[in-house]
C-alpha cells in the first residue's frame, strides 16, 4: 500500500513540478530545495507529497506545533527568527540515513529529542534553506525570504512561542516521503511576514517599506569618535602647571609632528600619526596601528603631504633644566597650538584632519 501511494505521489508531484515551472512561488522553492538537498547532500530520496500554506498570528504559534520532534530557532540576518519543526520520524529518518546510510522501514520509537540530534539535523535545515533562498533570488527577484540558519533548540512549544516575537508569520507544513516511502514525515516552517517580502517586493521593482529600527550594529558603526592628537608629553611639578597661563609657551621636541598620538577617551593610545598638509588642509597620516608599523619605510611620505617639522636628524637634546622654564610669549613664526591642562600638546580630530604645527618649534598655552 505504502508503495502504491509512493507511485502516485510521484504522479502528482511531476504534474505540480510542471505548473509551477511557469514562476517560482515561496511554498514551491522550499518544496524543491527540500527534495534537492536531500538527494544531492545526503543522497537521500524525498518527496514532497503536499505543502500547506496558513497564515497565523503569534498568539496561535503554541498551537500550531506539533507535540514532539526536534523545534529549532532559526538565526536570520534580520533581528526577527523564524523557527523550524521536523516530527519524530523526520528526525530519525535523518539520523538513520547519515549513521547507516539507509532510512529504515520502521517506525520511530517515541523519545525525546536531545541536542545530539539537533546537532545532526542542523546542517541539513542550514542547507535547505541556503537552497530555497538562492532559488527564490535567481528565479523571482520579487520575492525575498531570509537565508536562516540552524539557531538553537528548544524544549517545547511554549517556549519556542515565546521566542517569537513578530505580529504574523507564514506556516508551511511540508508532508514528505522519505526513502522511498520507508518513512512519512512532517516538516514546519514558520517564517515572519516582516521578513517574507512576498507583499514587500525589493531591489526596486515596488516601493519596500522600511523594516524596522536601525539594529545595534548600525548604532554602533555611526556613533560619533572623537580623537585627540597629542604631539608631546611634558613633566612638570605641580606648582609650575598651576601657573599656566594664557600667553606662555614651552618647547616642543621638532620630531614631534611625525610621531605624534592619536588617543581616544581615556587617553587610550589608537595610533601613531604624523601630522601635515595636503592641499592647504590639515591633516593626519597613520604611520602605526595597534598591530604595529603600516609603513615599511619610516621616512616614505604621502604624496603632497608636507610636514614644517619633519624628523630628518637627530633629536635635540632637552635643557639641562629638568623643569620647564615657563616664559611670556613673543611674536611666534607660525600658528599656535593650544595645550591640555594636563600637559598634553594637542588639537582634537573631528571629520577634519590637522594641520602643521609652530615653524620654531614652540607651542602656546
Amino acid at each position: 500500500m505504502q508503495g502504491k501511494n509512493s507511485v502516485i505521489h510521484r504522479k502528482a508531484q511531476a504534474a505540480r513540478e510542471e505548473f509551477d515551472a511557469r514562476g517560482m512561488s515561496t511554498a514551491k522553492a522550499l518544496r524543491v530545495a527540500l527534495a534537492r538537498v536531500a538527494d544531492r547532500c545526503y543522497g537521500l530520496p524525498l518527496v514532497v507529497t503536499t505543502v500547506e500554506q496558513v497564515t497565523i498570528s503569534q498568539a496561535s504559534v503554541q498551537d500550531a506545533v506539533a507535540d514532539g520532534g526536534l523545534l529549532a530557532l532559526l538565526d536570520g540576518e534580520d533581528r526577527h527568527p523564524g523557527a523550524l519543526c521536523l516530527d519524530p520520524q523526520f528526525v530519525m529518518g535523518l539520523i538513520e540515513v547519515q549513521t547507516t546510510g539507509a532510512v529504515k522501514n520502521t517506525q520511530a520509537a517515541a523519545r525525546p529529542v536531545t541536542r545530539t540530534d539537533a546537532a545532526i539535523c542542523a546542517p541539513f535545515i542550514d542547507r535547505f534553506f541556503e537552497s530555497a533562498s538562492s532559488q527564490l533570488e535567481e528565479n523571482s527577484p520579487k520575492i525575498e525570504m531570509e537565508n536562516y540558519q540552524f539557531g538553537d533548540m528548544v524544549e517545547d512549544a511554549r517556549t519556542l512561542a515565546l521566542a517569537l516575537d513578530n505580529p504574523d508569520y507564514d506556516v508551511f507544513r511540508l508532508s514528505v516521503d522519505l526513502g522511498d516511502g520507508a518513512k512519512t514525515g512532517l516538516m514546519t516552517v514558520f517564517i515572519p511576514i516582516a521578513q517574507h517580502t512576498e507583499r514587500a517586493m525589493r531591489k526596486g521593482v515596488f516601493a519596500q517599506s522600511s523594516s524596522g529600527p536601525p539594529g545595534l550594529g548600525d548604532i554602533v558603526r555611526n556613533a560619533p569618535v572623537t580623537l585627540t592628537a597629542v604631539l608631546d608629553r611634558l613633566e612638570m611639578p605641580l606648582k609650575d602647571a598651576c601657573k599656566l597661563e594664557v600667553g606662555m609657551c614651552f618647547p616642543i621636541s621638532p620630531g614631534a609632528l611625525a610621531d605624534a598620538q592619536l588617543t581616544s577617551t581615556g587617553g587610550h593610545v589608537a595610533a601613531r600619526v604624523m601630522l601635515g598638509q595636503v592641499n592647504g588642509f590639515r591633516a593626519a597620516r597613520l604611520i602605526a596601528g595597534r598591530n604595529g608599523p603600516l609603513l615599511q619605510d619610516g621616512g616614505a611620505q604621502a604624496p603632497g603631504l608636507r610636514s614644517d617639522d619633519r624628523q630628518t636628524g637627530e633629536t635635540p637634546e632637552p635643557p639641562a633644566d629638568s623643569h620647564l622654564s615657563l616664559q611670556p610669549s613673543g611674536h611666534l613664526g607660525g600658528e599656535a597650538h593650544e595645550s591640555r591642562t594636563t600637559s598634553e600638546a594637542g588639537d582634537s580630530v573631528q571629520s577634519e584632519a590637522l594641520r602643521a604645527g609652530a615653524d620654531n618649534g614652540l607651542a602656546e598655552v
